[in-house]
């Protein structure tokens, strides 16, 4: 992975985790109201479904990150630990 690389997935990592999970919760929100509320045809219910199926999918993304980010930064200093 080069610097370049490393920053961005660094900075995206770091600094919008939480701002992700929330913009792709309020995405599933508002295609499951809308499957519930304003959804007339089959073919609007599939695309609102699929909507609240990414969404999901999405926010699970970044939380997995989340967690791989911090089992790293403690794998690390246990490592360091173990060494002295």
């Amino acid at each position: 992975m080069n610097t370049h690389t490393h920053k961005l997935t660094h900075t995206y990592t770091h600094t919008q985790p939480h701002t992700q999970i929330h913009k792709h919760t309020l995405t599933g929100t508002f295609a499951w109201v809308s499957l519930a509320t304003g959804v007339s045809s089959k073919a609007g219910a599939v695309a609102m479904m699929v909507l609240a199926s990414l969404s999901t999918a999405f926010s699970d993304v970044v939380v997995d990150s989340i967690v791989v980010e911090r089992a790293r930064g403690e794998e690390q200093v246990s490592w360091s630990h173990t060494n002295q």
